[in-house]
Parts: C-alpha cells; structure tokens; sequence
C-alpha cells in the first residue's frame, strides 16, 4: 500500500499553490526521514528500501480552476528508492513507463506508456537543468495528464504528457534536495 500525499492546486495568484507545494514536499521529506532505516550520530541517511508513495493532485474545491476542470484526479506513483516517478494515474487508467514495472494490482487497468523512464532520446528527453518552474508548473501538470487519452488523440497529448512527465522531474529534486542537506550536515569525526 503506498503512502498518499494529497495536493489540491488552487487558483494560480496569491500565495496558495507555493504554500501548498512547500507543505507537500515538507510531509513528504518528513515521512521518508521518520522511516529512514538508517541513521548517523541520529541523522537518516538512507530513504526505505521499498514501496512507493502516491502524490494525488485535484482541482481544489471551490476555485476557479475547479469550475474550469472537472477531469478528477490525476495520481503520481513515485518509488521510496530513487523518488523517482514510476508511474501516473488519469482517468481511471494507470500509465507506466514501458522499462518499469511499478508493482501496479494486477486487478487495475494499466499501459504502457510509448517511451522509458530515463532521460535519454528514448525517453523522456530532458534537459534538466532547461526545465522551468513557476507556480503554474502544478496546474500544467494536471492539466496534461489529466487529459492523456492516447486512444483519442495520439498526437499533440502524447507530447503534452512527455513535458508534463518532464516537469514531474522537478517534485523529486525538491525532495531530494532537503534530504542531500540533512545528510550533509553531520559532523565529520
């Protein structure tokens, strides 16, 4: 069973969505270090071995981005080893990427996704440090993913979902980040 984080996205102006995102990394960063199997002079240093966590994104009630996109939610599968995305779900469908094999109920419906989870030419094909973010990254994100509908439209939504998977880049170093400075952070000796 893997642990949810819930991240309602918000109306884009004012504060909301950096709060909200700042709160999500924070409790993510907080229940890999509460579960770290490891530790030096108390410090966790290693995130746990397995299992994935769930970071569920939805129109957050009552906001305009709500009236405007009714598409529900859009679930992101990230693994506890390497906090990388594994896996997304829309529309009552799991998509995977095609060199991974996420641990998805055999009872779900699920796809291949048609590229790899790497950022080679083969799959996803970014450049990290090209990436841009601002607060509007979760809106296209949700926005992407929640709309990818291969069997309708292979075309245009096929590469909207490769640059929202791209952008889903960003979650993972912002976790790994304040892990990386913790872990830095014991005493030599």
């Amino acid at each position: 069973m893997a642990d949810k984080f819930h991240f309602p996205i918000g109306d884009p102006e004012g504060r909301t969505i950096k709060n909200t995102y700042a709160s999500l990394i924070n409790s993510i960063v907080s229940r890999i270090t509460t579960r770290a199997v490891a530790t030096v002079e108390g410090i966790p240093v290693c995130v746990p071995a397995s299992g994935c966590f769930e970071i569920i994104l939805f129109p957050k009630p009552g906001s305009r981005f709500a009236e405007k996109h009714q598409h529900g939610r859009v679930r992101l599968l990230f693994n506890y080893e390497n906090l990388y995305l594994v896996a997304f779900k829309a529309q009552g469908k799991w998509y995977k990427f095609k060199d991974l094999n996420p641990g998805i109920p055999d009872n779900a419906e699920s796809e291949d996704l048609h590229f790899e989870s790497n950022y080679g030419v083969r799959g996803l094909a970014a450049n990290i440090s090209k990436l841009k973010v601002s607060k509007e990254t979760p809106i296209e994100i949700y926005k992407a993913l929640s709309l990818h509908d291969p069997e309708n439209h292979p075309g245009p939504i096929v590469i909207l979902t490769k640059d929202a998977l791209q952008d889903v880049c960003c979650i993972s170093r912002s976790v790994q980040i304040p892990l990386a400075e913790e872990a830095s952070s014991i005493p030599d000796g």
